[in-house]
């Protein structure tokens, strides 16, 4: 490898931790007051890695907020480690499922390892995330090879029988009353260099009983593929625990989709021990039933969408009929108080309130209860000297209050507005999937061909004729193209 490459490819490991620290940030787990001290540590960490300094040198090139992007990606990958993360969620920026060479041999991989290591080893007086993951996602060590083969087949049969028993009984459902119900659920995949970034297993578990589950996938799949995008009641069975507390630290954080994960103790016991007596002799001394909760499987479980909340229904103040005065048989005498001429023409339309009828920009205005003054018809007489002259209305006399008008006139009364409206929402991008039931070949330029089992994304599905337009994934290169409707599950 000549420096030019070497250099190039340090670049593009940088450039990948810039991307994965973006997505940190819009999440809303980094304290951004600690940046600055933090990127110092980080420096110090590259140094300590790669004695040539050429990590370092390069890190000092970029701008400050592609370097304090790659600040955060240390920091996470520190807080996971041992556990690799960068080298999963690379596979999905670059498309190349060997990205990172996470099984060795890659110096450059290594000297970032080393750093990532030191970072987490050094005594720290700064905290960068404000939610930092959790920390059973360290105590697991990668795994990049395949399990044994005696192994592999028995943890296959045990788990083909709990998955049967599972099927014949029924999902066990969450305990508590307000959580979702899983009406179908399916067990993904996604391993170390594996030729996918996620694969729907069904209910198949011997992938998953054959390799490990590379928890920077699903990272990848959740934030910025789009896996997170789980139907209401969908749920996806995570067997690995460090995917499981992966998925459990993504829930709620900002711009993530509605999901909810529970883990084994939060679902419904009765079921899960029923499942368990009809399970197998050899699957019982095979599967260890223990109360450790780091052990424990995870369901992810899709939502539905928040209900819109009408927000009229307590701004608008109530509808309060006034309270009317019968005027007393007493003769009539001049108002004190002079109003301005009446409108010409018919009256506006007036709206109720909770003292009177005051319309907005009418020429009366109701005074607080126990009372309102009613004009009375009599002529008009001219008023005191005042330009524009007025008119006097004679008004029946007010009746002496009680003890209870005087309290209720003597309280403040509240100003009712018009509540504010709120602006629309706006629309809900959603991302289309569709697994292919059967394998399909192009006979033109323009259809893509693809996979059985293979998870394309449905871009446009309207045409009369049955043809969709569809995008393959990172792995493929992202090609789009018409595929049959026909050949996809339902």
């Amino acid at each position: 490898m000549s420096k030019y490459q070497y250099l190039h490819a340090i670049n593009q490991v940088h450039y990948v931790h810039a991307v994965l620290g973006q997505h940190l940030v819009r999440l809303g787990v980094i304290n951004e007051l600690a940046l600055p001290v933090a990127r110092k540590a980080v420096r110090e960490a590259l140094d300590l890695g790669d004695q040539d300094g050429d990590q370092g040198d390069e890190f000092d090139k970029m701008d400050e907020v592609v370097q304090y992007a790659m600040t955060c990606s240390m920091v996470f990958c520190a807080a996971c480690w041992p556990m690799h993360m960068w080298q999963g969620f690379g596979c999905g920026v670059t498309g190349d499922m060997t990205f990172g060479h996470v099984g060795g041999g890659d110096c450059i991989s290594n000297e970032l390892d080393k750093a990532i290591a030191a970072l987490k080893s050094r005594p720290r007086s700064w905290e960068l995330m404000s939610k930092p993951p959790p920390i059973q996602i360290s105590r697991t060590d990668p795994n990049t090879d395949l399990f044994p083969e005696e192994a592999r087949k028995a943890a296959t049969k045990a788990m083909r029988d709990f998955m049967g028993e599972l099927e014949r009984h029924g999902f066990p459902q969450p305990i508590y009353s307000d959580a979702p119900r899983i009406v179908k659920w399916h067990i993904p995949f996604a391993t170390w260099e594996g030729s996918t970034m996620y694969q729907d297993c069904g209910h198949d578990p011997e992938l998953l009983c054959s390799y490990q589950l590379d928890p920077g996938r699903f990272l990848y799949d959740w934030v910025v593929g789009g896996r997170a995008e789980l139907s209401p009641g969908e749920g996806v069975l995570l067997v690995n625990p460090h995917v499981g507390y992966l998925a459990q630290w993504l829930q709620g954080l900002d711009g993530m989709p509605s999901f909810r994960v529970f883990t084994d103790a939060e679902l419904d016991q009765n079921r899960i021990h029923q499942v368990g007596r009809n399970l197998k002799g050899s699957t019982k001394k095979f599967i260890e039933w223990t109360d450790e909760p780091d052990y424990d499987p995870f369901i992810m479980v899709g939502l539905p969408p928040p209900q819109p909340v009408n927000t009229t229904s307590f701004l608008a103040p109530p509808a309060v009929a006034p309270r009317a005065i019968t005027p007393s048989p007493q003769p009539a005498v001049q108002s004190p108080y002079c109003f301005p001429p009446p409108p010409s023409g018919p009256p506006p339309q007036q709206s109720t309130s909770s003292y009177g009828t005051s319309p907005p920009g009418s020429y009366y205005t109701a005074p607080p209860p126990p009372y309102y003054y009613s004009p009375s018809p009599a002529s008009p007489t001219t008023s005191y000297n005042a330009s524009p002259p007025t008119q006097c209305y004679q008004t029946s006399p007010v009746p002496e209050k009680s003890a209870l008008d005087i309290m209720m006139q003597s309280q403040p009364q509240p100003q009712h507005h018009r509540p504010v409206p709120l602006p629309p929402l706006p629309p809900r991008q959603t991302t289309k999937f569709a697994t292919a039931a059967y394998a399909f070949s192009p006979a033109t330029d323009a259809e893509l061909g693809f996979e059985a089992g293979e998870r394309l994304e449905i871009l446009d599905d309207s045409d009369a004729e049955g043809w969709w337009t569809a995008r393959a994934g990172p792995g493929r290169g992202s090609r789009t193209g018409l595929v049959p409707s026909t050949f996809f599950q339902r």
